[in-house]
């Protein structure tokens, strides 16, 4: 009977460790690639860098929805980890988000050549006014 326990108990073991080194490479190898695309001077982002970051973030959100990730959700350490882990990828994603839509309002102002190099031209900001 003890036998029988310990093999379970292993067999228990190998699963949720394999199934740990599995989301451990898949999910990681999406954040390194997310990480990555943001990689260097935030001045150098463009839509494209975070549009990518994105889309390896929704990979990485999607592997942490799977059967791996469901099964390992059931036991406490690792379970929590995971949990942690997509909470903080959904929170990566809402980051990234607001830097796309800060980016494309930067670049509508650039656009507009309100801004010139790191200045804004007060002149044509004060001509947006609506006459009183």
């Amino acid at each position: 009977m003890k036998v029988k326990l310990l093999i379970a108990f292993v067999a228990f073991l190998l699963v949720v460790a394999g199934l740990s080194g599995y989301l451990a490479i898949a999910v990681g190898g999406e954040l390194y690639e997310a990480r990555s695309a943001l990689s260097g001077s935030v001045a150098d982002l463009d839509r494209e860098a975070l549009r990518n970051a994105r889309r390896h973030l929704e990979a990485a959100g999607e592997k942490l929805d799977g059967f791996a990730a469901d099964v390992l959700s059931i036991v406490p350490i690792a379970g929590h980890g995971t949990r942690a882990v997509e909470r903080v990828t959904e929170a990566t994603i809402g980051v990234v988000d607001a830097a796309d839509s800060l980016t494309y309002r930067l670049e509508a102002l650039e656009a507009l050549e309100i801004v010139e190099g790191d200045q804004i031209r007060l002149d044509l900001v004060r001509q947006l006014r609506a006459p009183f």
